[in-house]
């Protein structure tokens, strides 16, 4: 069996490469067009996403690091606030305390003042108050 190029083997050739041509034209550059704009446009989203990405990244290490240094504020506050109000109890029970003090040694001296006066009092009326109490004991007049 032997092959034998007639002319119709350059026909069919002659309708492959324009159809082959045609094809190219009219449906494979489109298709291909297609395709690159679509992975150009999802290239240029990927892109954009690792680029917002980035900045989500960025703005949440800022973010961290502001919630940081305001905690850490926050702390030093709270120790200065702290300290002043122990400092001013300090400064009230001490206030308190000499005030007590000095009411005590007032109470103490009208005590010594009282008793004093009661001392004289009963120096004063003691030859009564004896009189008196002794009417009571024996029940008559001395």
């Amino acid at each position: 069996m032997e092959l034998k190029v007639d002319i119709t083997f350059y026909y069919q050739l002659l309708i492959f490469l324009s159809l082959f041509f045609l094809l190219n034209i009219l449906l494979f550059q489109p298709i291909l067009k297609v395709i690159e704009a679509r992975r150009k446009g999802t290239s240029g989203e990927r892109d954009e996403v690792e680029k917002l990405k980035r900045q989500a990244e960025e703005k949440s290490r800022l973010y961290e690091k502001k919630m940081e240094e305001a905690k850490r504020e926050g702390l030093v506050i709270k120790d200065g606030l702290k300290k002043s109000g122990e400092e001013e109890a300090s400064k009230i029970l001490s206030e308190a305390r000499l005030q007590a003090d000095q009411n005590l040694r007032k109470l103490e001296q009208e005590i010594q003042q009282e008793e004093v006066k009661g001392k004289d009092w009963l120096k004063a009326n003691l030859p009564v108050l004896g009189k008196q109490l002794a009417e009571q004991v024996l029940g008559r007049s001395v």
